[in-house]
Protein backbone atom coordinates (compact mmCIF):
# COMPACT_ATOMS: atom_id res chain seq x y z
CA UNK A 1 0.00 0.00 0.00
CA UNK A 2 1.20 3.52 -0.75
CA UNK A 3 2.05 5.72 2.16
CA UNK A 4 -0.89 8.04 2.67
CA UNK A 5 -0.65 11.36 4.49
CA UNK A 6 -3.90 13.01 5.41
CA UNK A 7 -4.57 16.34 7.08
CA UNK A 8 -7.88 17.22 8.69
CA UNK A 9 -9.26 20.52 9.95
CA UNK A 10 -12.04 21.22 12.42
CA UNK A 11 -13.34 24.64 13.42
CA UNK A 12 -14.89 25.05 16.89
CA UNK A 13 -16.50 28.34 17.89
CA UNK A 14 -17.14 29.76 21.34
CA UNK A 15 -15.76 26.93 23.43
CA UNK A 16 -14.42 26.45 26.91
CA UNK A 17 -13.40 22.85 26.40
CA UNK A 18 -11.14 20.02 27.46
CA UNK A 19 -11.07 17.05 25.05
CA UNK A 20 -10.39 13.81 26.86
CA UNK A 21 -10.94 10.11 26.31
CA UNK A 22 -12.19 8.61 29.55
CA UNK A 23 -10.33 5.39 30.27
CA UNK A 24 -11.83 2.85 32.63
CA UNK A 25 -15.19 4.51 33.22
CA UNK A 26 -18.40 5.60 31.53
CA UNK A 27 -19.41 9.08 32.76
CA UNK A 28 -23.00 9.35 34.01
CA UNK A 29 -22.99 12.79 35.64
CA UNK A 30 -20.68 15.79 35.30
CA UNK A 31 -19.48 15.60 31.69
CA UNK A 32 -20.67 17.23 28.48
CA UNK A 33 -19.64 15.67 25.16
CA UNK A 34 -19.68 16.83 21.56
CA UNK A 35 -18.83 14.34 18.84
CA UNK A 36 -16.47 15.66 16.19
CA UNK A 37 -17.11 12.83 13.76
CA UNK A 38 -19.40 14.74 11.32
CA UNK A 39 -17.22 17.85 11.15
CA UNK A 40 -13.75 16.81 10.01
CA UNK A 41 -12.59 17.98 6.56
CA UNK A 42 -9.83 15.75 5.19
CA UNK A 43 -7.57 15.80 2.15
CA UNK A 44 -5.03 13.21 1.01
CA UNK A 45 -1.49 14.61 0.96
CA UNK A 46 0.67 11.85 -0.65
CA UNK A 47 3.64 14.16 -1.29
CA UNK A 48 3.65 15.71 2.20
CA UNK A 49 3.18 19.27 0.94
CA UNK A 50 0.40 20.24 3.34
CA UNK A 51 2.52 21.39 6.26
CA UNK A 52 4.82 23.46 4.03
CA UNK A 53 1.72 25.21 2.70
CA UNK A 54 0.42 25.83 6.21
CA UNK A 55 -2.62 23.53 6.11
CA UNK A 56 -2.89 23.59 9.93
CA UNK A 57 -2.95 27.39 10.20
CA UNK A 58 -6.13 29.33 10.87
CA UNK A 59 -5.68 31.37 7.68
CA UNK A 60 -5.57 28.31 5.41
CA UNK A 61 -8.60 27.62 3.20
CA UNK A 62 -10.33 24.31 3.93
CA UNK A 63 -12.68 23.98 0.96
CA UNK A 64 -12.45 20.76 -1.05
CA UNK A 65 -11.13 18.45 1.64
CA UNK A 66 -12.21 14.83 1.21
CA UNK A 67 -12.29 11.79 3.46
CA UNK A 68 -9.57 9.14 3.24
CA UNK A 69 -7.49 6.63 5.17
CA UNK A 70 -4.77 7.55 7.63
CA UNK A 71 -2.33 5.59 9.76
CA UNK A 72 -1.01 5.01 13.26
CA UNK A 73 1.28 8.03 13.57
CA UNK A 74 -0.29 11.45 14.01
CA UNK A 75 0.24 15.04 15.08
CA UNK A 76 -2.39 17.29 16.65
CA UNK A 77 -2.50 21.09 16.39
CA UNK A 78 -4.73 23.66 18.08
CA UNK A 79 -4.78 27.25 16.86
CA UNK A 80 -1.56 26.73 14.87
CA UNK A 81 0.34 25.20 17.81
CA UNK A 82 1.53 21.60 17.97
CA UNK A 83 -0.06 19.83 20.95
CA UNK A 84 1.28 16.30 20.59
CA UNK A 85 3.14 14.02 18.20
CA UNK A 86 2.37 10.30 18.57
CA UNK A 87 4.47 7.61 16.87
CA UNK A 88 1.95 4.81 17.29
CA UNK A 89 -1.70 5.11 18.20
CA UNK A 90 -4.07 2.27 19.20
CA UNK A 91 -4.74 3.71 22.66
CA UNK A 92 -7.28 6.18 24.00
CA UNK A 93 -5.45 9.48 24.42
CA UNK A 94 -6.43 12.57 26.34
CA UNK A 95 -5.15 16.11 25.88
CA UNK A 96 -6.14 18.90 28.24
CA UNK A 97 -6.31 22.08 26.18
CA UNK A 98 -8.21 24.27 28.66
CA UNK A 99 -5.43 26.87 28.72
CA UNK A 100 -5.02 26.83 24.92
CA UNK A 101 -8.55 27.55 23.73
CA UNK A 102 -9.84 31.04 22.95
CA UNK A 103 -13.22 31.43 24.70
CA UNK A 104 -15.86 33.01 22.53
CA UNK A 105 -13.64 32.90 19.44
CA UNK A 106 -12.99 30.51 16.58
CA UNK A 107 -10.69 27.63 17.54
CA UNK A 108 -9.12 25.39 14.92
CA UNK A 109 -8.21 21.80 15.69
CA UNK A 110 -6.05 20.08 13.06
CA UNK A 111 -4.74 16.53 12.83
CA UNK A 112 -2.11 15.11 10.48
CA UNK A 113 -1.88 11.34 10.30
CA UNK A 114 -0.10 8.84 8.05
CA UNK A 115 0.28 5.11 7.49
CA UNK A 116 3.98 5.12 6.65
CA UNK A 117 4.84 3.50 9.98
CA UNK A 118 4.77 -0.26 9.38
CA UNK A 119 6.00 -3.06 11.61
CA UNK A 120 5.33 -6.68 12.44
CA UNK A 121 2.10 -8.21 11.19
CA UNK A 122 0.08 -4.99 11.05
CA UNK A 123 -1.75 -4.09 7.87
CA UNK A 124 -1.53 -0.36 7.21
CA UNK A 125 -5.26 0.32 7.20
CA UNK A 126 -5.01 3.86 8.44
CA UNK A 127 -8.04 5.77 9.64
CA UNK A 128 -9.40 7.29 12.84
CA UNK A 129 -10.34 4.07 14.58
CA UNK A 130 -12.74 5.37 17.19
CA UNK A 131 -14.95 8.44 17.71
CA UNK A 132 -13.23 11.70 18.61
CA UNK A 133 -15.04 13.97 21.05
CA UNK A 134 -14.74 17.29 22.77
CA UNK A 135 -15.49 16.72 26.44
CA UNK A 136 -16.02 19.29 29.15
CA UNK A 137 -15.32 18.23 32.71
CA UNK A 138 -15.61 20.18 35.94
CA UNK A 139 -12.38 21.04 37.74
CA UNK A 140 -12.99 18.14 40.16
CA UNK A 141 -13.63 14.81 38.43
CA UNK A 142 -12.83 11.10 38.28
CA UNK A 143 -10.27 9.94 35.72
CA UNK A 144 -10.84 6.21 36.04
CA UNK A 145 -11.39 3.27 38.37
CA UNK A 146 -9.68 -0.12 38.47
CA UNK A 147 -11.75 -2.87 40.11
CA UNK A 148 -9.90 -5.91 41.52
CA UNK A 149 -12.19 -8.59 43.01
CA UNK A 150 -10.85 -11.40 45.20
CA UNK A 151 -13.11 -14.44 45.43
CA UNK A 152 -13.12 -16.85 48.38
CA UNK A 153 -14.56 -20.07 46.95
CA UNK A 154 -14.83 -21.93 50.26
CA UNK A 155 -17.01 -19.19 51.75
CA UNK A 156 -18.62 -18.10 48.47
CA UNK A 157 -17.71 -14.51 49.35
CA UNK A 158 -15.73 -11.78 47.66
CA UNK A 159 -13.69 -8.70 48.48
CA UNK A 160 -13.81 -5.87 45.95
CA UNK A 161 -10.84 -3.51 46.00
CA UNK A 162 -11.08 -0.45 43.77
CA UNK A 163 -8.39 2.04 42.89
CA UNK A 164 -9.92 5.40 41.95
CA UNK A 165 -7.86 8.13 40.28
CA UNK A 166 -9.24 11.61 40.89
CA UNK A 167 -8.33 14.93 39.34
CA UNK A 168 -8.30 18.46 40.75
CA UNK A 169 -7.56 20.78 37.83
CA UNK A 170 -7.87 23.90 39.97
CA UNK A 171 -5.23 25.48 42.20
CA UNK A 172 -7.43 25.30 45.29
CA UNK A 173 -7.46 22.52 47.90
CA UNK A 174 -10.84 20.81 48.18
CA UNK A 175 -12.43 18.32 50.58
CA UNK A 176 -14.98 16.00 49.02
CA UNK A 177 -16.74 12.70 49.57
CA UNK A 178 -15.99 9.68 47.37
CA UNK A 179 -18.69 7.02 47.25
CA UNK A 180 -18.76 3.57 45.67
CA UNK A 181 -21.91 1.56 45.03
CA UNK A 182 -22.01 -2.01 43.72
CA UNK A 183 -25.09 -3.06 41.73
CA UNK A 184 -26.19 -6.50 40.56
CA UNK A 185 -29.09 -6.71 38.12
CA UNK A 186 -29.95 -3.06 38.87
CA UNK A 187 -30.14 -3.66 42.63
CA UNK A 188 -27.62 -2.10 44.98
CA UNK A 189 -25.83 -4.78 47.00
CA UNK A 190 -23.05 -2.78 48.72
CA UNK A 191 -21.97 0.81 49.36
CA UNK A 192 -19.06 2.62 51.01
CA UNK A 193 -17.83 6.22 51.18
CA UNK A 194 -14.99 8.29 52.60
CA UNK A 195 -13.80 11.88 52.77
CA UNK A 196 -10.91 12.83 50.50
CA UNK A 197 -8.68 15.89 50.35
CA UNK A 198 -7.72 16.98 46.85
CA UNK A 199 -4.58 19.16 46.70
CA UNK A 200 -4.52 21.77 43.95
CA UNK A 201 -3.40 20.59 40.49
CA UNK A 202 -3.21 16.96 41.58
CA UNK A 203 -4.35 13.47 40.54
CA UNK A 204 -4.49 11.44 43.77
CA UNK A 205 -5.31 7.73 43.88
CA UNK A 206 -7.84 6.61 46.50
CA UNK A 207 -8.45 2.99 47.52
CA UNK A 208 -11.92 1.70 48.36
CA UNK A 209 -12.74 -1.71 49.86
CA UNK A 210 -16.06 -3.57 49.91
CA UNK A 211 -17.09 -7.06 51.04
CA UNK A 212 -19.79 -9.22 49.44
CA UNK A 213 -21.28 -12.16 51.36
CA UNK A 214 -22.55 -15.46 50.00
CA UNK A 215 -26.02 -14.08 49.29
CA UNK A 216 -24.53 -11.30 47.16
CA UNK A 217 -21.98 -13.33 45.16
CA UNK A 218 -22.83 -14.62 41.68
CA UNK A 219 -19.73 -15.92 39.92
CA UNK A 220 -18.89 -15.13 36.31
CA UNK A 221 -18.65 -18.22 34.08
CA UNK A 222 -18.55 -18.97 30.34
CA UNK A 223 -22.12 -20.28 30.48
CA UNK A 224 -23.52 -17.62 32.80
CA UNK A 225 -21.43 -14.44 32.59
CA UNK A 226 -22.88 -12.56 35.56
CA UNK A 227 -21.74 -8.93 35.74
CA UNK A 228 -21.80 -6.30 38.46
CA UNK A 229 -21.64 -2.51 38.09
CA UNK A 230 -19.34 -0.30 40.14
CA UNK A 231 -20.60 3.29 40.37
CA UNK A 232 -18.15 5.90 41.64
CA UNK A 233 -19.56 9.26 42.76
CA UNK A 234 -17.58 12.36 43.70
CA UNK A 235 -19.68 14.60 45.97
CA UNK A 236 -19.40 18.13 47.29
CA UNK A 237 -21.81 19.22 50.03
CA UNK A 238 -24.16 16.32 49.22
CA UNK A 239 -24.21 17.31 45.53
CA UNK A 240 -23.02 14.84 42.88
CA UNK A 241 -20.11 16.46 41.01
CA UNK A 242 -19.05 13.53 38.85
CA UNK A 243 -20.24 9.93 38.41
CA UNK A 244 -18.73 7.06 36.39
CA UNK A 245 -19.74 3.41 36.01
CA UNK A 246 -17.94 0.20 35.02
CA UNK A 247 -19.02 -3.41 34.80
CA UNK A 248 -16.97 -6.28 36.19
CA UNK A 249 -17.26 -9.98 37.01
CA UNK A 250 -16.43 -12.07 40.07
CA UNK A 251 -14.18 -14.99 39.11
CA UNK A 252 -11.14 -16.85 40.31
CA UNK A 253 -8.58 -18.10 37.81
CA UNK A 254 -5.89 -20.61 38.83
CA UNK A 255 -3.23 -22.75 37.18
CA UNK A 256 -2.88 -26.00 39.13
CA UNK A 257 -0.32 -28.28 37.55
CA UNK A 258 -1.47 -28.59 33.92
CA UNK A 259 -5.03 -27.57 34.75
CA UNK A 260 -6.61 -24.21 34.04
CA UNK A 261 -9.29 -23.67 36.66
CA UNK A 262 -12.14 -21.19 36.58
CA UNK A 263 -13.84 -20.77 39.97
CA UNK A 264 -12.21 -24.02 41.08
CA UNK A 265 -13.47 -26.01 38.08
CA UNK A 266 -10.95 -27.51 35.61
CA UNK A 267 -11.93 -26.20 32.18
CA UNK A 268 -10.74 -26.78 28.64
CA UNK A 269 -10.04 -23.57 26.77
CA UNK A 270 -10.97 -23.33 23.12
CA UNK A 271 -10.80 -20.15 21.13
CA UNK A 272 -9.67 -18.05 18.24
CA UNK A 273 -6.82 -15.78 17.26
CA UNK A 274 -9.00 -12.72 16.65
CA UNK A 275 -7.54 -10.07 14.37
CA UNK A 276 -10.19 -7.40 14.82
CA UNK A 277 -10.03 -6.02 11.27
CA UNK A 278 -12.55 -6.14 8.45
CA UNK A 279 -12.21 -5.94 4.68
CA UNK A 280 -14.84 -3.16 4.57
CA UNK A 281 -14.39 -1.20 7.81
CA UNK A 282 -10.67 -1.82 8.33
CA UNK A 283 -9.67 -1.45 11.98
CA UNK A 284 -12.42 1.00 12.97
CA UNK A 285 -14.51 -1.71 14.70
CA UNK A 286 -18.09 -0.43 14.47
CA UNK A 287 -20.41 -2.10 16.98
CA UNK A 288 -22.17 -4.32 14.44
CA UNK A 289 -18.85 -5.73 13.25
CA UNK A 290 -17.22 -6.64 16.56
CA UNK A 291 -20.49 -7.98 18.01
CA UNK A 292 -21.05 -10.26 15.02
CA UNK A 293 -17.46 -11.55 15.25
CA UNK A 294 -17.79 -12.26 18.98
CA UNK A 295 -21.23 -13.87 18.55
CA UNK A 296 -19.89 -16.16 15.81
CA UNK A 297 -16.95 -17.23 17.98
CA UNK A 298 -19.30 -17.98 20.86
CA UNK A 299 -21.68 -19.92 18.63
CA UNK A 300 -18.74 -22.01 17.42
CA UNK A 301 -18.05 -23.10 21.01
CA UNK A 302 -15.23 -20.70 21.87
CA UNK A 303 -14.69 -19.53 25.41
CA UNK A 304 -11.62 -17.36 24.89
CA UNK A 305 -9.87 -15.21 22.28
CA UNK A 306 -6.38 -13.91 21.70
CA UNK A 307 -6.63 -10.20 20.83
CA UNK A 308 -4.19 -9.66 18.00
CA UNK A 309 -2.27 -7.49 18.24
CA UNK A 310 -3.40 -4.16 19.54
CA UNK A 311 -5.39 -3.22 22.65
CA UNK A 312 -9.10 -3.09 21.91
CA UNK A 313 -11.52 -0.37 23.05
CA UNK A 314 -13.51 -0.63 26.27
CA UNK A 315 -16.86 -1.28 24.56
CA UNK A 316 -15.35 -4.30 22.80
CA UNK A 317 -13.92 -5.64 26.05
CA UNK A 318 -17.27 -5.13 27.78
CA UNK A 319 -19.07 -7.15 25.11
CA UNK A 320 -16.54 -9.99 25.38
CA UNK A 321 -17.18 -10.02 29.14
CA UNK A 322 -20.94 -9.94 28.61
CA UNK A 323 -20.83 -12.93 26.23
CA UNK A 324 -18.67 -15.08 28.51
CA UNK A 325 -15.29 -14.89 26.76
CA UNK A 326 -11.87 -14.87 28.43
CA UNK A 327 -9.17 -12.98 26.56
CA UNK A 328 -5.42 -12.82 26.11
CA UNK A 329 -4.71 -9.12 25.69
CA UNK A 330 -1.44 -8.18 24.01
CA UNK A 331 1.08 -5.40 23.84
CA UNK A 332 3.45 -6.01 20.94
CA UNK A 333 7.13 -5.04 21.04
CA UNK A 334 8.14 -5.59 17.41
CA UNK A 335 9.74 -2.24 16.52
CA UNK A 336 12.80 -1.01 18.46
CA UNK A 337 11.04 2.10 19.77
CA UNK A 338 8.41 -0.07 21.52
CA UNK A 339 10.53 -2.67 23.33
CA UNK A 340 12.76 -2.66 26.40
CA UNK A 341 16.10 -2.89 24.59
CA UNK A 342 16.64 0.86 24.80
CA UNK A 343 15.72 3.44 27.47
CA UNK A 344 13.41 5.21 25.00
CA UNK A 345 11.67 1.97 24.09
CA UNK A 346 11.37 1.00 27.74
CA UNK A 347 9.61 4.29 28.56
CA UNK A 348 7.28 3.85 25.60
CA UNK A 349 6.46 0.25 26.52
CA UNK A 350 5.86 1.12 30.18
CA UNK A 351 3.49 3.96 29.25
CA UNK A 352 1.59 1.85 26.74
CA UNK A 353 1.12 -1.02 29.20
CA UNK A 354 -0.29 1.45 31.74
CA UNK A 355 -2.75 2.70 29.15
CA UNK A 356 -3.81 -0.88 28.47
CA UNK A 357 -4.40 -1.46 32.17
CA UNK A 358 -6.51 1.70 32.44
CA UNK A 359 -8.56 0.71 29.42
CA UNK A 360 -9.00 -3.01 30.20
CA UNK A 361 -8.82 -3.31 33.99
CA UNK A 362 -12.24 -4.46 35.19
Amino acid sequence: MRNIFIAGLLTITGCMISPVQVMGGTPVVGEVRQSLSPYWKFRIDPYQQGEARGWHRSSHAVAGWDSGEVGNAYRLFLNDKLIISVDCGNYPEEFDITDMVRPGQENRLAVEVDNSLTYGAYWGWGGIRRPVEIRYRPAFHVLHQAVTPEVNLSRNSARVRTSVTLRNASAAVARMVLQQEIFFRNRRVAVTSRSVDLPGSSSPVVMLDLALDSAQVKLWHFDHPELYTSRITLKSEARDIYVIEDRFGLRKIELVGHQFRLNGEPVRLAGFNWVADDRVTGSTLPAHRFREDIDLMKQAGANMARLSHRPLPSDVMDYLDEKGMLVISEFNIWPPFMNDRTPEGRRYATGSIRKSMHTHHR
